[in-house]
């Protein structure tokens, strides 16, 4: 059942509004729940409660785990730990280049002297991941990869530097995805003689694209069917099925962990 409508980032192109329904909403709130969060956090969130991240995990999720929410207006560097000292902050929220504009703060002799125990987000990188650590502390880092009108989400649970999650036998199972090779030049995937997608080997990069299933949907776009044709790839494994394509290239190594590569498109916002 639709619940509501909510414009993606636009990384690739203009955003659009892409229609959620109950089953992924009730997904994306556990996702604070799984970590651990429970009705004695504070979550600090400063992020526009107009995009996925800060309207699902900043601000539904903590209603959701009956944490006490800390609403900044906009995000400030300078600021940041200080509101976290003011109001007892134990979960933060971070996107993108968040957690680098922390590090080139000027360094203080209390950047330590805090309670934040998790930051969970998505977009750090792993260079930006180890120096957040050896300047603030202890803090446990939870990235996870999903995107807004994506039927698929990986969560990095054992905090692996660097990764956006860990793939595993059940996951594939009720979520089956895979990494196909794609061509850079001609901006689409590699095909074989039967007009079937290669799969990219382990170790190798590859374009992620999901399965949609029943309990892997992919709802579209409002009002907008070309843009949501444009994001179906059919004939993936086999001729007749039907995947999401994410437009992420991705890297899974030996022990099963998911990186992101790079996004496919001919713009970026």
């Amino acid at each position: 059942t639709p619940t509501l409508y909510i414009f993606t980032s636009g990384t690739t192109g203009l955003p659009k509004a892409a229609l959620v329904n109950q089953n992924r909403l009730l997904t994306a709130l556990a996702v604070l729940s799984s970590n651990g969060v429970t009705s004695k956090d504070v979550m600090y969130t400063n992020l526009p409660l107009y995009h996925t991240a800060g309207f699902f995990v900043g601000f539904i999720g903590p209603i959701e785990t009956g944490s006490t929410i800390v609403l900044k207006r906009k995000f400030s560097a300078s600021q940041f730990w200080d509101d976290c000292r003011k109001y007892n902050v134990t979960v933060v929220q971070y996107i993108g280049e968040v957690m680098r504009y922390l590090c080139c703060t000027p360094k203080r002799d209390n950047d330590k002297d805090h309670k934040v125990r998790l930051a969970i987000g998505n977009g750090v990188r792993a260079e930006v991941w180890k120096e957040f650590l050896n300047r603030f502390g202890n803090v446990q880092i939870r990235e996870f990869y999903a995107s807004t009108e994506g039927n698929i989400g990986f969560l990095n649970y054992p905090g692996k530097v660097g990764a956006v999650g860990r793939v595993h036998f059940l996951h594939r199972k009720l979520f089956p995805y895979t990494l196909v090779k794609y061509d850079t030049e001609r901006d689409e995937p590699v095909r074989d003689a039967n007009g079937v997608c290669i799969e990219a080997p382990k170790g190798e990069t590859g374009l992620l694209v999901s399965k949609i299933t029943d309990i892997a949907p992919f709802e579209g776009y409002a009002q907008n069917k070309e843009q949501t044709e444009r994001k179906k790839l059919r004939d993936v494994l086999k001729k007749g099925d039907l995947y999401f394509n994410t437009g992420d290239l991705m890297r899974i190594d030996k022990d099963n962990f998911i990186y992101f590569q790079d996004r496919v498109g001919d713009t970026f916002r």
